[in-house]
């Protein structure tokens, strides 16, 4: 687990710069800079991200690790984040990173 985004992940969630879970995700009209996926996500919510990275034109990543790890939010296995600067900086972490899955 890469402490550097989950200190992004935070700073997310605190400034209300993310949108949680795919129900959500779905009907959001926000703009979406970066989704985030688990690693245990199921095929058909993979399939959703992938779906929705290109309605959004966005990158989607899988973590490492389950992202109820990152966020400490229970039964978290998607999100997406509205802050562009913050997701370029998650961005520019996972690119260097190898732990890290990119769709």
């Amino acid at each position: 687990m890469n402490k550097l985004i989950r200190t992004y992940l935070g700073f997310s969630i605190k400034s209300r710069a993310v949108v949680i879970g795919q129900d959500r995700l779905k009907v959001s009209k926000d703009k979406i800079y970066l989704l985030i996926y688990c690693s245990t996500a199921s095929q058909n919510l993979k399939d959703l991200v992938i779906r929705l990275a290109q309605k959004f034109e966005c990158k989607a990543l899988m973590l490492d690790a389950t992202l109820e790890e990152y966020t400490n939010l229970t039964g978290c296995k998607a999100l997406g984040l509205t802050n562009s600067s913050l997701a370029d900086a998650i961005i520019k972490v996972a690119e260097n990173k190898q732990d890290i899955g990119e769709v």
